[in-house]
């Protein structure tokens, strides 16, 4: 696994599993209103994390 890993470097677990699949990936953003707090930037970390997933399995992902 370690070669593998080594030959392949950033392509490694790199899939096209969802290749012309789409997939929308909806998260908060602040809302001007209220003041900004941790949890607007919890959900925002998490949101960003599967747009990235998704990204990389080859899913045609469209973050909101």
């Amino acid at each position: 696994m370690i070669e593998e890993f080594n030959i392949k470097n950033e392509e490694y677990g790199k899939s096209e599993y969802g290749k012309g699949k789409n997939i929308i990936v909806e998260y908060s953003s602040p809302n001007i209103a209220k003041p900004f707090h941790i949890g607007h930037l919890r959900t925002t970390l998490i949101g960003n994390a599967l747009y990235n997933t998704y990204k990389y399995l080859g899913y045609n992902t469209i973050r909101n």
